[in-house]
């Protein structure tokens, strides 16, 4: 299949097949039972016992590493509200398991398009779930940034396991916020109510209080075994290690650090169109300097394109921002010399934890750059038509600059293809117009 064919846009898919259903709360032929306390949750969740239980052995077959995968059912209505339903799931194959994180990897992805394909059924992807083994129920950073970016619409919820302390939790959008709700309903078919309420009684019986802290970073630091804990002190021991080495070496010997043109960083990320990112250093710039006429310009004109529907979206934001910091990565692969300047200062590379599919730790960068620009495939034409809104309510210079920047997208991705994927991306460069394969060209020898 190629990238264009998995390009689902999952929200759109849902709500052309949104069906009014009554609540399995109502369903004679349904054996239903509370997980914890979703009663006063607005949209509650139902949770399959075949699921859950998939999910548990899914788990618990790998203690060592996170695993996970999407979950499928529908979002239905009826007179009483709205609820969402899961009855099945996908194994995220391919994925990158670690045991503090998880990575879908394009090909995870591509499998889970081709799964959903191939059904016959009306399910549709609600969510995903994965595992939290011996860390705790709670979302991290990484999965944050997975939700925001994958899994927006307003009905998709992530279900988080603990196969060490025999806990779940349910997670969903409240006011743009990623919440726990209460809890989740768990159902069977009337004759298995039985075994359902052996099942969730043996869940809650079995739920132990993990080691959690007040944060979820420090909730990562609590494995349940102490020689655990000891390699992870090690390791963020080295850490802090390293980042004072390489603020040393980054700061001067003498005087003071180097300042950050905020106006110059909030330029940069107007091309990319980073709006939230751009929105923060404009602001700052006019704390430092309200006479900065442009900047107020900038501020007014970007105020005036977020009120806009759908235009204010973090999760594009970070896509746009590792993108551009993939490219900035790779471009400089291999030199000795620092970037240099103020912009360059305050344009982070994404760190591994917060990426989608990369691995910029080691090996040829351009590899985890292509990954990168893989995965983002799916939000590309919706990220696309949010920056030519902005541009018709902008109608600035950086508006119209980051509607060319996204729509050479795809012609990037051919670039690095060319370099580390020659047989997949040699096709794809040869069907090419003559002008788009120069456009490729003088990518490739920017990147080279």
């Amino acid at each position: 299949m190629s990238d264009e064919g998995f390009q689902i846009e999952v929200g759109q898919a849902v709500r052309r097949h949104i069906i009014r259903r009554s609540s399995p709360l109502k369903d004679r032929g349904r054996a239903v039972l509370p997980y914890d306390s979703p009663r006063a949750d607005p949209i509650p969740v139902f949770v399959s016992e075949e699921a859950m239980r998939a999910m548990e052995r899914q788990a618990a077959a790998d203690k060592e590493r996170e695993i996970g995968g999407v979950l499928l059912g529908g979002f239905y209505r009826n007179d009483e509200g709205s609820f969402v339903e899961v009855t099945d799931l996908i194994e995220a194959e391919s994925a990158k398991g670690t045991d503090v994180s998880l990575t879908f990897t394009h090909q995870t992805w591509k499998h889970i398009h081709e799964q959903v394909a191939a059904r016959e059924d009306e399910a549709q992807i609600v969510g995903w779930y994965h595992s939290h083994p011996g860390l705790g129920v709670f979302m991290s950073k990484q999965d944050e940034f997975i939700h925001s970016s994958f899994f927006a619409d307003p009905w998709h919820v992530a279900i988080v396991h603990d196969p060490i302390y025999t806990n779940w939790g349910c997670f969903k959008w409240a006011d743009d916020k990623l919440d726990r709700a209460g809890g989740f309903y768990v159902f069977a078919v009337k004759r298995e109510a039985k075994r359902l309420r052996d099942y969730i009684k043996g869940q809650l019986a079995n739920r132990q209080a993990s080691p959690r802290s007040a944060s979820p970073a420090t909730d990562r630091l609590a494995g349940g075994q102490s020689a655990r804990q000891y390699l992870i002190w090690i390791a963020i021991a080295a850490l802090l290690v390293a980042q004072i080495v390489a603020l040393r070496i980054a700061l001067p010997r003498r005087g003071a650090p180097p300042k950050v043109d905020e106006y110059a960083t909030a330029t940069r990320l107007l091309r990319i169109s980073d709006l939230s990112g751009a929105e923060e250093h404009l602001k700052r710039e006019l704390t430092l300097h309200p006479d900065n006429a442009q900047a107020y310009n900038d501020l007014r004109a970007l105020a005036k394109a977020l009120v806009r529907p759908g235009v204010a979206n973090p999760g594009y934001d970070r896509q746009n921002l590792i993108l551009s910091s993939g490219d900035r990565l790779a471009q400089t692969a291999g030199s000795e010399a620092r970037p240099t300047g103020s912009i360059e200062v305050q344009m982070p590379v994404v760190p591994k934890a917060e990426s989608v599919g990369a691995d910029y730790a080691g090996g040829d960068p351009k590899e985890g750059v292509l990954d990168e620009y893989e995965a983002a495939a799916a939000t590309r034409s919706a990220r696309i038509a949010r920056a030519k809104a902005v541009n018709a309510a902008a109608r600035t210079r950086w508006s119209r600059e980051a509607v060319r920047w996204l729509a050479e997208e795809e012609l990037r991705q051919i670039a690095y293809g060319k370099m580390v994927r020659t047989e997949k991306y040699g096709p794809r460069y040869s069907s090419l117009s003559t002008a788009k394969k120069k456009a490729v060209d003088r990518i490739f020898a920017g990147i080279k």
